[in-house]
C-alpha cells in the first residue's frame, strides 16, 4: 500500500539506518520524487544529514533531525530558506550545521545531543538504560561544537 494515498498521512519520520526495501515505494508524495525523504534509506544518518539539501530541491518540505534539539531555530532558517528558494542561504547555513549534524553521531544517537543539551544546562547528565552518558571525548566535542555555534 502507497502511504501517500492516504489523506491523513503527511510526512513520516524513520531511523535512516533502518533497512526497508519497499519504503522507498510507498514515499510518494505529491510534490516528491519518491526519494525525497531520509526513511528508507541505507545510508548512515550522517549521509542522510549531508543530503538534506538535495532531497529539498526534490521535493521535501523540511528536515527531522536530532540536532533539531539543540538549534531549532537555525534547523528552521536553513528549511525556510530552501522552501523560499534561497539556496545560497541555505547552502551556508547547512555549511554552519555540518559540523553538529556529524558530531550528534559520535556515539549512540541521542546520547552526543543529550551530551550537549546538558553542558548547555537544559538537562540533566542522567540517563536511563540503555543509554548511557557520553564518553568523555565525545562529551568535551559535543560542548566544542555547540561553543562553535555560538549557543554555549
Amino acid at each position: 500500500m502507497r502511504l501517500s494515498v492516504l489523506h491523513i498521512m503527511l510526512r513520516i519520520k524513520a531511523d535512516p539506518g533502518v533497512r526497508n526495501r519497499n519504503l522507498n515505494d510507498v514515499l510518494r508524495f505529491p510534490g516528491g520524487n519518491g526519494d525525497d525523504a531520509a526513511a528508507g534509506t541505507k545510508e548512515a544518518p550522517l549521509k542522510t544529514l549531508e543530503r538534506a539539501l538535495d532531497r529539498m530541491k526534490n521535493g521535501a518540505e523540511g528536515i527531522i533531525s536530532v540536532a533539531s534539539n539543540l538549534v531549532p531555530a537555525m534547523v528552521a532558517e536553513l528549511s525556510h530558506n530552501m522552501l523560499e528558494g534561497k539556496v545560497d542561504e541555505a547552502e551556508a547555513m547547512h555549511a554552519k550545521l555540518l559540523p553538529l549534524f556529524k558530531n550528534c553521531f559520535v556515539e549512540s544517537n541521542p546520547i552526543p545531543t543529550k551530551a550537549a543539551l546538558n553542558a548547555m544546562g537544559l538537562m540533566k547528565n542522567e540517563l536511563r538504560l540503555p543509554l548511557v552518558p557520553a564518553s568523555q571525548p565525545a562529551y568535551d566535542l559535543m560542548v566544542q561544537t555547540v561553543k562553535e555555534l555560538g549557543i554555549l
